[in-house]
């Protein structure tokens, strides 16, 4: 039973970097977003007085590798991407909460790479940059949708907060960032070399299908309909970001 609240909040699901997203891996990435989605949908119809406002995660692997064009919200989902069918279900399960009768907000989460000190994905990106072999994943051009911490949690504050919110939303920097460029701004604030690429056939040979799924492909999600709601961002650029994201005691 869910206790008496106004808002549930669903960021419930396995690490799509814990494997290799294949098999067995993409089931329990797959079964973990939707089953837990079932679940609170379902323990909020059971409610007698049920929140008004679900906020459920998604994530920009909902449009697949969109290569040079700019993404908003109304773009379709790509038909043979790993994450887009997991993100389609993820999305499509907790809509189901939304009927008439419950007059309940349900807004969509679609999370771009979430950059914090301790977050797996920048604690990743910095090991190879720390040790100066870091470098360009692939041809390095590709685009990241990210966003920092902060911004994602006041940006969910934001719509929970919001009346006018409902449906989906890109949760990400209003200005996404080429990889190789990241890497490279990164290097410069430690004092490292980024002259070090892992070419794009060696990452799918270790990782399997998350090489494309989270690293080499690309995307522009734009953040239209959270700007168009007013919001303002604390680190809307990259630069911005690493000051913070890099302590003084590493930067050269």
């Amino acid at each position: 039973r869910l206790p008496a609240t106004g808002v549930v909040l669903n960021l419930a699901g396995e690490s799509v970097a814990a494997g290799r997203l294949g098999g067995r891996h993409f089931a329990r990435v797959l079964s973990s977003r939707v089953d837990a989605t079932r679940a609170l949908v379902q323990a909020q119809r059971a409610c007698a007085d049920p929140p008004t406002v679900f906020l459920s995660a998604s994530a920009t692997g909902y449009y697949g590798d969109t290569g040079e064009a700019d993404v908003t919200e109304d773009a379709p989902s790509a038909e043979d991407f790993p994450l887009a069918e997991v993100c389609r279900a993820w999305e499509a399960a907790a809509q189901t909460l939304n009927q008439p009768e419950r007059r309940a907000r349900v807004v969509l989460l679609r999370l771009g790479v979430v950059f914090a000190r301790d977050a797996p994905a920048w604690t990743k990106l910095m090991g190879p940059v720390r040790m100066g072999v870091g470098g360009a994943l692939g041809s390095g051009q590709q685009w990241w949708s990210w966003i920092h911490v902060d911004d994602l949690v006041a940006a969910i504050l934001h719509l929970a907060a919001d009346e006018r919110a409902a449906g989906a939303f890109n949760l990400t920097s209003p200005h996404p960032v080429r990889q190789a460029d990241l890497v490279s701004q990164a290097a410069l604030l430690c004092g490292r070399p980024s002259f070090f690429p892992a070419p794009a056939f060696v990452l799918r040979l270790a990782l399997g299908k998350v090489a494309d799924a989270l690293l080499l492909g690309s995307c522009r999600a734009l953040p239209t309909r959270l700007q168009a709601l007013g919001f303002t961002w604390r680190y809307g650029r990259i630069e911005e970001a690493l000051v913070e994201l890099i302590p003084a005691s590493e930067s050269a």
